[in-house]
């Protein structure tokens, strides 16, 4: 009697066990593991009242030592079956969590391999850029390699007197960047700088510029958007 009574409630302190630690989706991987670990548990709790005894004799010669002793083999199932399911699922979920945290670092290395330059629009004239004056926006990577990555915008204002002063202040900034090593730079994939030609600088501005991109220590690939910066941030 004893023993019909210590596999079936250890069983079901088992099917409990296993149920509370299974996730929405059904896994037939976990269910065939946590089952055979199970039922050699069973067996192994079976194995040890038949061998002994006080439990197969003495326990349950009485009532309340039944209840003892089929309380104690349901405990024992129960926490092998729901530790080996407690493992399983909590291996899934860290493994979710580190290809989540992969992707926000991809999305990272996009930003902060590029380097974006828009001008500033004239107040006479809002297709026109104002004289030696534009915007360089960058994204710093913050705590790339913690388990709270973040790109940090960094923006910078250009402005001089005349384009000597202009373009010397660019080329400072755009070797301020590159000297920052990003995930990209080790990753051998190149930078990018974006140019945005809304409003118009003016002739010759691109060229020069995309010049002084491409004599970068880290030479970046070079691209021209006829639009403006608030356009393509926003699409």
């Amino acid at each position: 009697m004893i023993l019909k009574s210590i596999v079936i409630l250890a069983n079901m302190a088992s099917l409990l066990a296993i149920l509370d630690s299974v996730p929405r989706q059904f896994s037939w991987d976990a269910a065939l593991m946590v089952g055979a670990i199970t039922a050699i548990t069973v067996v192994v709790v079976i194995g040890i009242a038949l061998a002994s005894p006080f439990i197969a004799l003495q326990l349950g010669a009485t009532l309340l030592g039944t209840v003892v002793a089929v309380g104690v083999a349901a405990i024992c199932v129960g926490v092998v079956s729901g530790s080996v399911a407690g493992l399983h699922w909590g291996g899934i979920e860290a493994n979710e969590k580190a290809a989540e945290l992969e992707d926000k670092r991809e999305e990272i290395a996009v930003k902060s391999a590029k380097l974006h330059i828009f001008f500033i629009a004239s107040a006479n004239d809002a297709t026109q850029a104002v004289d030696f004056e534009c915007m360089l926006l960058m994204y710093d990577e913050i705590n790339i390699n913690q388990s709270n990555p973040m790109a940090q915008k960094n923006t910078k204002h250009i402005t001089a007197e005349n384009a000597d002063v202009f373009y010397q202040l660019i080329g400072k900034e755009m070797e301020d960047w590159v000297s920052t090593v990003v995930q990209n730079d080790i990753k051998g994939i190149s930078r990018k700088v974006i140019i945005y030609m809304t409003p118009n600088p003016g002739e010759g501005i691109y060229e020069r510029l995309r010049d002084m991109a491409k004599n970068l220590s880290k030479e970046p690939d070079v691209s021209r958007i006829e639009g403006s910066w608030e356009k393509a941030s926003s699409e």
